[in-house]
Parts: structure tokens; C-alpha cells; sequence
């Protein structure tokens, strides 16, 4: 039996607030639960000769203009968002990899504009709040691209910061319901920021997973397959299939030169994932992946290699299970600035079992700009909780900040849909919320 993960959603008429509590365990009897086997594709692939290259100066360019792109959609927004009523602000932050070779280079920009009645309408995108274009809108455009430099861009704490605002006027001299225009304009899943990938040296661990490409490709050695291949290229696949990745796999390496090319832009099209061990890449990686100390019986590795110039992950393990956890885990991000990891056993920590903190589930408080209503959605694990006990009580800590017309807000509690309980908010006060389930 799976144990169940439940959802629980905050709502706010106010203007900002943020979320962070403790939960309330008790003993319980569940059976333990067991992850979904993923869906393995298999597939033979036609490897075709790659063209013969002419000698050129310019040759080594094509390497320093790789690029990976981290869309809305990689980062939650599957469908986009959109505005309407001829005004509305979003902010979004985009996550970019610490690395001295990752620099945002351009924001792509994919937009559909769509109106009934003819109005003034724009565009502006800012940021790091620094306005970086203003686009005119017509009401005529679907899937309407833009490419803004962003030359001066930065990361700050690893994200980039985005905010959209779409403002618009039927007539200069009086006003209007804003329903009468029919106006929308949807910003596309597509649109995200092109990350440039330097050509010096290997990237980390966590910045080649971070980057990798929505079509991945697990690749097998060639010669005779071991059990720990098997369940370590499993591991592998299914770690990349729950975070929304699309994986093939592949029996020998003849493959990899095709799997490497790139578009004729320098876009990274597809992620390698090699399954094997340090002889069976001689000759096939583009530097000499390190070795590391202690026995491949006792501890997994995963490294960053490079592939025909072309980021890529080695993996080899005795433990596929504790591999996967670290792709697919929050785990990866301790290989920052690591270019070659051992993955061995922990000792978990001790959690307590009778109450349990967000912070010690792995949750960070959730903040949120509300104009109206707003919904502050938190995922809880409930495999997370210690053996033997069951979710008991919810209790809540709510900042919420005054409303500048002195408007009260109303906090409302549901978990699983269902609503536990509702309170007014004190503004510029902490409100406590201790529920039973």
C-alpha cells in the first residue's frame, strides 16, 4: 500500500504573506511505500556517419556557443501564465547554476496576443528589476517570439529574477470597463533563458543535472552487462522520468557522437547519461575523468565528463537506489563544485516522532504577492514522517502585512480539498492556526 501524500492549501486576502510550521505526529501501522517502476523505453538507434570537417580557424567556436535553455515549463509553469483586463503584474524566479562557466546570455521571449476590440496595449519585462524591453502588442500575434541580450545580466543568490507587466488603454480621456476589450496574452511555457556553457574545463555535478535537456539518453557499455548495470541504468531512468525528463536508452557507445550534436544555433538538444565504469570510457570522454579513493564495491560515483564537447554524466554503482535518490534528490545540489562524487550509505538523521517541523521535511516557507485572493499550495511527504507514525495535527505560523485600504484578511486551511478551518488574520502579526485532523 503507498502511503498517501497530502496537499494543503492556504488562502489570503491579503497582500503578502508566508507559511512555515510545525506537524503533529502519532503512532500509526502502514506498510512501507514502494516507488513506481518507470516506464523504459527502448529504442535502436540509426547512427549515421558525421560529415567530414573542413580545417577552419574558426572551428573551436562551436563549442563556446553551446547553450542550454531553462524554460517556465522546467520550472513549474507547465502552461504558462496569462493576463487579461488590460493590466497585471507576475514575477518569476528562474533558477541558474552557480558556476564560473554558466552565464545567462539572452531571454527568449514566446508570447500569444490575442484581442476582440483595438486597444493600446504592452509589454514590459524586467529584470533583476531592470527593465530590458517594452513590446507594443496588436492583438494578432500567436506564438510571437522575442530574443532580448542580456549581456549584464546576473544571478543573485542562483536565481534570476523576472517580472512581467502588461498594461494597457482604450482611450486616453475617460474610463471604461475593462471587460469591453476581451483582451489576453498568454506568456508561453516556452519562453525561459538561454544559459551559456563555457568550453574551459567540466562543469560540477549539480550544474550538468541542473541544465540537461528534456530528451535524455542513457547509454549502456557494450560489452556484457552486469546486474548492477541494469539496476543502476533503472535508477537512472526513473529519477530522470519524475522530474519530467523523456529517456531512451542505448547498448553501446558507436552512439554518442550522434547523440552529442548540437543545433545549428549551439542549443544542447540532448543529455548523456553514461552507465559503466572508468575503462569503459577510455577514449571516448574528452578529458580524464579523476579517479577517487575507495572500493566501486562500497561507493557509487557519479562525475561530469564531456562528450564531443558536450556536457554529460558517468555513472557507476553497486548501489543503483542511493544513485538515483541523488539525481533525482535535493541531495544534488551537495555537488556544487564537485566534478567527480562517491555515493555511499548515510546514517539518516533522527527525526522526532512527536512533532515535525517543515524545515525538517524538507519544505521552505512559501511567500506570495496577493492582490485579492491568492493560494499558497504546500506538497507534504507523508513517506517523510518516521516509522510507525501518522499525520495528527497541523499547526500553522501566518505572517500576513497590512492592507493599505485597512481591508482584514481571511486565512482558510484545506488539506486534501477538504476545509479544516478558517481565522481572521492579524496584520503585521504573526496568526497561529492549530488544526486537527
Amino acid at each position: 500500500m503507498r502511503n498517501p501524500v497530502y496537499r494543503v492549501l492556504v488562502a489570503s486576502l491579503a497582500a503578502t504573506s508566508s507559511l512555515g510550521a510545525p506537524l503533529l505526529a502519532a503512532p500509526r501501522h502502514a506498510a512501507p511505500a514502494q516507488s513506481p517502476s518507470p516506464l523504459v523505453a527502448h529504442a535502436a538507434p540509426t547512427v549515421t556517419p558525421l560529415p567530414p570537417q573542413v580545417p577552419s580557424v574558426a572551428a573551436p567556436v562551436q563549442p563556446n556557443g553551446l547553450f542550454a535553455v531553462v524554460t517556465l515549463a522546467d520550472i513549474g509553469f507547465v502552461n504558462g501564465f496569462r493576463f487579461a483586463n488590460l493590466g497585471g503584474r507576475r514575477e518569476v524566479f528562474v533558477p541558474v547554476p552557480q558556476n564560473a562557466d554558466v552565464r545567462p546570455r539572452a531571454l527568449m521571449l514566446v508570447i500569444d496576443d490575442m484581442s476582440a476590440f483595438e486597444a493600446r496595449r504592452n509589454l514590459q519585462v524586467l529584470v533583476n528589476d531592470r527593465a530590458v524591453t517594452a513590446i507594443a502588442l496588436d492583438g494578432k500575434g500567436g506564438h510571437r517570439s522575442v530574443r532580448v541580450p542580456l549581456s549584464n545580466a546576473a544571478a543573485k543568490d542562483g536565481f534570476i529574477k523576472l517580472s512581467f507587466v502588461y498594461s494597457g488603454a482604450v482611450t486616453p480621456d475617460r474610463c471604461i470597463d475593462v471587460r469591453y476589450v476581451g483582451d489576453s496574452l498568454t506568456i508561453r511555457p516556452e519562453t525561459g533563458i538561454e544559459i551559456g556553457i563555457g568550453a574551459e574545463q567540466p562543469l560540477d555535478v549539480a550544474t550538468t543535472a541542473a541544465l540537461m535537456p528534456t530528451d535524455m539518453a542513457v547509454v549502456l557499455p557494450a560489452r556484457s552487462l552486469t546486474p548492477s548495470d541494469f539496476a543502476t541504468a533503472l535508477a537512472i531512468g526513473r529519477s530522470l522520468i519524475s522530474s519530467g525528463r523523456r529517456v531512451t536508452y542505448y547498448r553501446g557507445q558507436e552512439a554518442l557522437p550522434q547523440l552529442a550534436r548540437r543545433d545549428e544555433a549551439g542549443r544542447w538538444m540532448r543529455g548523456i547519461v553514461m552507465v559503466g565504469g572508468f575503462d569503459d570510457t577510455t577514449g571516448l570522454i574528452d578529458a580524464a575523468f579523476a579517479r577517487v579513493a575507495g572500493e566501486p564495491q562500497v561507493f557509487g560515483r557519479i562525475g561530469a565528463i564531456r562528450v564531443e564537447g558536450v556536457p554529460a554524466l558517468l555513472v557507476s554503482s553497486q548501489n543503483a537506489v542511493q544513485v538515483g535518490e541523488v539525481l533525482g534528490g535535493p541531495a544534488i545540489a551537495a555537488t556544487r563544485g564537485v566534478a567527480n562524487a562517491s555515493v555511499g550509505e548515510a546514517v539518516p538523521a533522527a527525526l522526532p516522532t512527536d512533532r515535525i517541523t517543515f524545515d525538517q521535511l524538507g519544505i521552505a516557507p512559501v511567500q506570495a504577492e496577493m492582490y485579492g485572493r491568492a493560494e499558497l499550495p504546500v506538497t507534504i511527504d507523508m513517506r517523510r514522517l518516521p516509522a510507525g507514525t501518522r499525520f495528527a495535527r497541523l499547526m500553522l505560523d501566518v505572517m500576513v502585512a497590512a492592507d493599505a485600504d485597512g481591508e482584514k484578511a481571511v486565512l482558510s486551511v484545506y488539506v486534501n480539498e477538504r476545509l479544516l478551518g478558517s481565522t481572521v488574520a492579524t496584520a503585521g502579526e504573526t496568526t497561529h492556526l492549530d488544526l486537527a485532523l
